[in-house]
């Protein structure tokens, strides 16, 4: 009875890992995807759509349900998966509280010195342009959402990597 015990916790706990492996390139390719997809205009990887909707569908759970899923799951986690967890929220506390700031500053400073007609004026005009181009509120909440659980992965897994190192 033990023995099946202690297996199914070593099965559990290896499986919060394999998720947070299978989550990162996941959610990596949705946020490529909506990047493209907004700033390009080119939607599901420029494939037909008989092709492109599987593959969104099947990365898109890994990229928003399984990473929020593992956010709260501390059943799953061990003691080192939850010192790592504990690491990256405090790391994810400082981007959230900084990023707003560090964003409009930089806005701002573009704004004032890019010259018109240069490249760079080129490109964040079309960054800013997309920003203002009246997304409605569920559009950047989903945004926000597939953002902050991607750095949650991407954060964990680099915290992972730099310690087996």
């Amino acid at each position: 009875m033990t023995a099946i015990t202690e297996r199914s916790t070593a099965i559990r706990y290896r499986l919060y890992f394999w998720l947070m492996n299978v989550s990162l390139p996941s959610a990596v390719a949705l946020f490529v995807e909506m990047l493209i997809r907004n700033f390009a205009g080119i939607q599901l990887w420029g494939l037909p759509e008989t092709i492109g909707w599987p593959i969104y569908l099947s990365i898109y759970p890994f990229a928003s349900f399984v990473p929020l899923f593992l956010t709260i799951a501390a059943f799953m986690r061990d003691d080192y998966a939850e010192a790592l967890w504990k690491r990256t929220v405090v790391i994810l506390a400082y981007g959230v509280a900084i990023f707003p700031l560090a964003f409009m500053i930089f806005a701002w400073v573009a704004a004032l010195t890019v010259r018109e007609g240069t490249i760079a004026y080129e490109l964040f005009d079309v960054f800013y342009s997309a920003l203002r181009g009246g997304a409605s509120g569920t559009t950047i909440l989903t945004y926000v959402w597939h953002i902050y659980f991607l750095f949650f992965v991407a954060v964990f897994q680099f915290l992972r990597w730099r310690d087996a190192r």
